[in-house]
């Protein structure tokens, strides 16, 4: 190699094994100088020692180098030995960098020995991916957020969310079950040992699912109930104190988080789960009334408000269902990028209740308390 390098030409030279004395140890003053050349040393001893360690894989082992570099460059003055303290410097970073791959690929290899911090290790294979998407959707992964694009793979701890506004999603599972969101809601996946568990954070879903291993059931989670899915087809409904599970096909249970009362949901059936009411098990056309009285609705979030309620009394007629998809239709939006809530205040049959709907989920008056 010619004595003039430029630093990459070094970097490369070294793990083809052709450095001189002198390149190597111009190497090692250019490392000890510079942070930045060091982070590209660090990848391509990873990329070197790997194809599956990545700059995050080998963070954990970054800051021992560094003290590892310090220390061999005094050693390396005091002795005043060129070639050979050179080499001990380069080697030992690549055998710290290399330790990193071999430790990761190790936990991959047999997660049950590894010590880790989280209960369980996050799978080297997607569980899903996103099958469709419309408008604007986003991914979050290991604490980093990404635009999602069609065809996106899940991995095990991943949130899918939709954005307020106009988007939505559809999540195919590894085992064929489909799974579709709408605007302001958020579903985090999960799977251990072969069984999904989904945490619904916002929103709502309709999902098709497959027939579930036997012991292993679909576990989906919110705030207020747990609902375990042996295979059919049903929705959730999550608004801000409770939960909506209505059933299509099929047999969903159904339990309330605080009470732990449970109820079997069936095809054409639909249960609400809700902080100090019963857990009562309805068929859907048990949703009219003889008389559903909007008493006032509001639509916002933090300071930002507007008032809708002859938008929703001229929608509400004997149905407890009142067909509103579009909330920011009703009156604008008050308050932009931001996920709103609806409140409603109404009587049923001359009894009085309040209730919440997160921005355009499935507004259905709860039957009020007695």
């Amino acid at each position: 190699m010619p004595q003039s390098n430029q630093p990459q030409e070094l970097i490369d030279g070294y793990f083809l094994d052709n450095l001189t004395e002198e390149q190597s140890a111009e190497l090692e003053a250019l490392l000890l100088a510079d942070k930045s050349l060091r982070d590209d040393f660090r990848m391509a001893a990873a990329i070197d020692a790997g194809p599956k360690q990545t700059a995050e894989d080998v963070s954990a082992v970054w800051e021992v180098d560094e003290v590892a570099l310090q220390q061999s460059q005094l050693q390396r003055n005091a002795q005043k030995s060129s070639r050979s303290w050179s080499m001990v410097t380069l080697s030992l970073m690549v055998l710290v960098a290399i330790g990193g791959t071999f430790y990761w690929q190790n936990q991959q290899q047999h997660p049950q020995q590894a010590q880790t911090q989280t209960e369980t290790e996050s799978p080297t294979e997607a569980i899903a991916k996103l099958e469709t998407i419309s408008g604007r959707v986003t991914l979050l992964h290991n604490s980093t957020f990404f635009e999602a694009t069609q065809g996106a793979e899940i991995y095990d701890g991943t949130t899918v969310t939709c954005p307020s506004g106009i988007s939505s999603a559809t999540i195919r599972t590894n085992d064929g079950s489909t799974i579709s969101i709408t605007p302001g809601t958020r579903l985090l996946f999960t799977q251990v040992e072969g069984q999904y568990r989904l945490s619904l954070e916002g929103g709502n879903f309709e999902a098709d699912v497959q027939k579930q291993p036997e012991g292993r059931p679909m576990l989906v989670a919110t705030p207020t109930a747990n609902v375990v899915v042996l295979g059919t087809k049903l929705k959730l409904d999550l608004a801000a104190d409770s939960t909506r599970l209505t059933v299509k096909h099929g047999q969903v249970e159904m339990k309330e988080n605080q009470s732990n009362e449970k109820v079997l949901v069936a095809t054409g059936e639909t249960a609400v789960a809700q902080k100090g009411r019963p857990l009562n098990v309805k068929k859907v056309d048990d949703l009219f009334a003889d008389d559903i009285e909007i008493i006032s609705a509001t639509y916002g979030a933090e300071n930002s408000w507007v008032d809708v309620t002859q938008h929703v009394q001229k929608r509400t007629k004997k149905s407890r269902k009142i067909n509103i998809r579009d909330y920011n239709r009703l009156a604008g939006d008050p308050i932009y990028l931001v996920v709103k809530t609806m409140i409603i205040k109404y009587k049923i049959d001359g009894v009085a209740d309040e209730a919440e709907f997160l921005e355009d989920t499935e507004i259905v008056l709860p039957w009020p308390r007695k």
